[in-house]
């Protein structure tokens, strides 16, 4: 068993018990790294995309080898979007005229 195995076998079993976003996303990163991109998808399809490890996957060379597929990319727009919403949100709250009396 690789070192890369234990350590799916020890998250998956985390998940299990609770499952934590960094455990989901250091999953998806380990099985995108040995190549199995449908575990690897699997994994990532449950990431919340307001969470901040989803800043990392665009750097994270854990996942080079889906970077350029069509899903992966599907997956970055779709947090792009996700956080295009939230930042109106928090834009909207910001100007709000409650916000504005605390800001004071």
């Amino acid at each position: 068993m690789t070192l890369f195995q234990e350590h799916i076998e020890i998250l998956e079993n985390y998940i299990k018990v609770n499952a934590t976003n960094t455990h989901i996303y250091d999953l998806a990163g380990a099985y995108a790294f040995l190549g199995d991109r449908d575990n690897a998808y699997k994994w990532l399809d449950q990431m919340p995309y307001a969470d901040v490890t989803t800043f990392l996957i665009q750097i994270d060379p854990m996942f080079d080898s889906l970077r350029e597929e069509d899903r992966f990319k599907e997956i970055m727009n779709s947090i792009d979007t996700q956080r295009a919403k939230m930042r109106v949100i928090l834009e909207n709250i910001i100007a709000s005229e409650d916000m504005k009396n605390v800001l004071r």
